[in-house]
């Protein structure tokens, strides 16, 4: 697993990364909805330190 610092990357940036043996990588793209043929470019949702409980199920039901 590799998380781009910052969510930069690019197809370069993708193709480093591959070689490097990495299978999976996170972008700061929000979403869930994935790619199988983009591995590289994971989505996710942003949840911070102050995200309640309430706030993360708002969250999945809303991405659902």
């Amino acid at each position: 697993w590799l998380a781009y610092p910052f969510g930069r990357y690019d197809a370069r940036v993708e193709a480093l990364a591959r070689r490097a043996g990495y299978v999976l990588a996170t972008t700061t793209q929000p979403g869930v909805r994935q790619s199988a043929s983009g591995p590289l470019a994971l989505r996710r949702l942003r949840v911070l330190d102050s995200t309640s409980v309430r706030g993360l199920e708002q969250l999945l039901v809303r991405t659902a």
